[in-house]
């Protein structure tokens, strides 16, 4: 199992409405876990006054390709997002 130890470095057990998963240490409760369009991974995103600031990468089990699914059903919505 080194696989698995070297993947967790880093990273804190969750459990959340989208599932359980690997989120990086610095993550706290008020974050937010986003799917980008286009991006195969969750995002872990914290708001900070009007703006979101980038923590890191996650791995939530079953958010691999649900989004779109969840999209055409009503569970998630679209939120435009302005990177700068």
């Amino acid at each position: 199992m080194k696989e698995f130890d070297n993947v967790c470095i880093g990273r804190s057990t969750i459990a959340s409405t989208g599932g359980i998963g690997l989120v990086p240490e610095r993550a706290q409760e008020e974050n937010l876990i986003s799917k980008f369009l286009g991006c195969s991974v969750p995002i872990i995103l914290r708001p900070v006054g009007n703006h979101y600031t980038l923590i890191d990468e996650a791995y939530i089990h079953g958010m691999e390709g649900e989004a779109v699914e969840g999209l055409d059903k009503g569970n998630f919505k679209l939120q435009d997002f302005i990177m700068i």
